[in-house]
């Protein structure tokens, strides 16, 4: 017949990897034919095939479903709607809106500042057709997204520099927190990671060296070894990343991760990991957030321990 339900048009997308947020799906096949709670699923492959998250139909699609919602509730057909009211419009879509989005659109569709908001302004802005708005919340998660990279970077750093201390005590005799650098060297090259030796070098060209030539390792030193490591683990996060990019845009899709993890990890899993760091919620994960996912695993790591 041509034709098949939401439910099996939705498990057929899923099948090719093709996974469009619920609204946007359902933005699509109010737009094709349909009869009898079937739909043509041809029309719906050719309008799913033309766009991505990031297109304007597809946003087009998202203020069209959120407008009809809209629209229902408001009887008087003003073109406005109290807080409250649009509130329970929002909490019955298939997928809620990033909450930054949210206050956002709120306050500039509150125009009179009466209490009733500006619907349709309030559907742009959530749908994303403000360029105005996109521009602040990119420059706005991107800066919560650093924020957050750092803290785990700080984090990390202080769970190598406990290891450091735990190595260098293994070979001090005395336990005067100095070492000779061939235990040092020891101790380093028992390490998951290489850190490059000339790095090394310059470190403890600078640390406090003994008669004996036995060299201190203080906080500073411990403090820059720490900094190698983290600076080796991020090197080899981004060979990973490149060599997992397969189409070379800088991003991993959830098709990607799929096809290299997929043997390991539920689809579920899948998306709930992209979910947890996918900061600008495109989907797909970049660089910083794809080091805040493996941050997040090696912490797991280090505290089931």
């Amino acid at each position: 017949t041509g034709m098949l339900g939401p439910v099996e048009i939705s498990q057929a997308l899923a099948l090719a990897g093709v996974r469009p947020p619920v609204s946007v799906l359902e933005g699509v096949l109010s737009e094709v034919n349909s009869s009898g709670g079937e739909y043509d699923y041809r029309a719906v492959a050719v309008a799913i095939a033309s766009m991505d998250d990031s297109s304007i139909r597809m946003k087009r699609a998202k203020e069209a479903l959120l407008l009809r919602m809209l629209e229902r509730a408001d009887e008087s057909r003003s073109g406005r709607l109290s807080a409250v009211q649009l509130g329970q419009v929002i909490a019955s879509l298939p997928d809620s809106p990033n909450p930054s989005i949210l206050r956002i659109a709120q306050h500039e569709a509150d125009d009179r500042a009466d209490g009733t908001l500006d619907y349709r302004k309030f559907a742009r802005i959530v749908a994303g057709l403000d360029e105005e708005v996109n521009a602040f919340l990119t420059e706005e998660t991107t800066r919560k997204q650093r924020e957050r990279l750092e803290v785990l970077r700080r984090t990390r750093r202080e769970q190598h520099k406990r290891q450091l201390m735990q190595l260098f005590a293994r070979f001090d005799a005395h336990n005067d927190m100095v070492i000779h650098p061939v235990d040092l060297g020891q101790a380093l090259g028992r390490l998951q990671v290489a850190i490059p030796s000339e790095e090394v070098t310059k470190i403890l060209a600078r640390a406090q060296v003994l008669r004996d030539g036995r060299v201190r390792y203080n906080d500073v030193v411990v403090e820059k070894l720490s900094e190698l490591l983290l600076a080796a683990e991020e090197d080899g996060w981004r060979r990973t990343f490149s060599s997992w990019d397969a189409d070379r845009n800088g991003l991993l899709s959830y098709r990607e991760l799929e096809r290299v993890l997929g043997g390991e990890l539920s689809r579920r899993d899948i998306e709930g990991l992209i979910k947890r760091v996918d900061r600008n919620e495109d989907g797909n994960l970049n660089f910083e957030e794809f080091v805040s996912l493996m941050l997040i695993k090696e912490e797991h790591v280090h505290d089931a321990k």
